[in-house]
C-alpha cells in the first residue's frame, strides 16, 4: 500500500476483515476519507487504528456497520 493514497472507498465490502482495515490505516497515514458502509464485519479495533494513525482523516463513513 502507498503512503500517498487520500481516499479510499470500500462500502459494501462484506468480508473486509479488521487487519485489513487495520493495515490500510498503518501504512496510509495520508489518508483523508473512508467508506467503510455496510461492512458488518468489523469491531472498533480498525476505527481506533484509523483514528490513532490517520491524523488527516476527515470523513468516515460507518453507516450500517
Amino acid at each position: 500500500l502507498q503512503r500517498s493514497v487520500l481516499q479510499r472507498v470500500l462500502p459494501r465490502t462484506f468480508n473486509i476483515t479488521d487487519a485489513a482495515v487495520i493495515a490500510l490505516a498503518t501504512h496510509c497515514a495520508n489518508l483523508t476519507t473512508i467508506d467503510l458502509s455496510f461492512c458488518h464485519n468489523l469491531t472498533d479495533a480498525p476505527v481506533i487504528a484509523l483514528a490513532t494513525h490517520c491524523a488527516n482523516l476527515t470523513a468516515i463513513d460507518l453507516e450500517n456497520c
